[in-house]
């Protein structure tokens, strides 16, 4: 399985007014991995996506995709170039169904419509979601929302996935089908990145864990090495 790095990011920083966000960060997200990002809140996560994004521009440093500079590019060009996002609020149309929601976002993506009968209608069953497929997104529950805002995320044949907490709020009966389709999208050479909280759960799907403090990253390696760090677990849960 390959391993080229898809997103890097080289020596950026952030800030707003006199909060330092983001302190000389550097990091890579690889093809067929999935790497977990963790910290307490205000430590760095969010603006970190928020500049793989292009939602915000770094003050200093590098973005690049597939070894392309995309530091200056608008979000528009980075969706287009494969970068897909499920964010932690849904941020679908209300007004249109959860079919609607998914075609529209294959249309803005330039893939194929027929991805929705296929992926799509698979994605459906796989979270219960095809009874609620002519219903309108502003209609649906708070856990179904983030279903279809994963489904819609998941389905445009990303090269780069990140999602911010997508098990919060969902049933847990499905976090396991969750987790299950984020490594599944790894498996066939996304690199996939995701935001959470719930460590235990992260810990079953990651394959490399980023430890975010004060707007570095304080930590970074495999799961496994967790486990024999008790100081270091307590900093992730704190």
């Amino acid at each position: 399985m390959s391993r080229a790095p898809i997103i890097e990011i080289s020596g950026v920083s952030k800030s707003f007014k006199h909060v330092q966000a983001l302190n000389d960060v550097s990091h890579q997200m690889h093809a067929g991995s999935v790497s977990g990002f963790v910290g307490a809140n205000g430590s760095g996560k969010s603006t970190f996506v928020s500049v793989i994004l292009g939602v915000q521009r770094p003050d200093h440093g590098a973005v690049r995709l597939a070894g392309q500079d995309i530091t200056n590019r608008p979000l528009k060009h980075r969706s287009r170039r494969g970068i897909s996002v499920a964010f932690q609020t849904p941020r679908l149309f209300e007004s249109l169904t959860v079919d609607e929601n998914l075609a529209f976002a294959l249309r803005m993506k330039r893939c194929d419509s027929s991805i929705l009968a296929g992926e799509g209608q698979r994605l459906l069953d796989t979270f219960k979601m095809t009874p609620h497929r002519h219903k309108l997104a502003g209609s649906l529950s708070g856990g179904q929302r983030k279903l279809v805002e994963l489904i819609r995320a998941m389905i445009v044949e990303p090269q780069v996935l990140l999602v911010d907490e997508p098990e919060a709020g969902v049933n847990v009966s499905l976090r396991g089908l969750i987790a299950g389709e984020l490594k599944r999208l790894a498996e066939s050479g996304c690199a996939v990145g995701v935001v959470s909280h719930e460590i235990p759960w992260l810990l079953e799907i990651a394959d490399s864990i980023n430890l975010f403090r004060v707007g570095e990253i304080a930590w970074s390696g495999p799961p496994a090495e967790i486990g024999r760090d008790m100081t270091l677990l307590r900093g992730l849960v704190s």
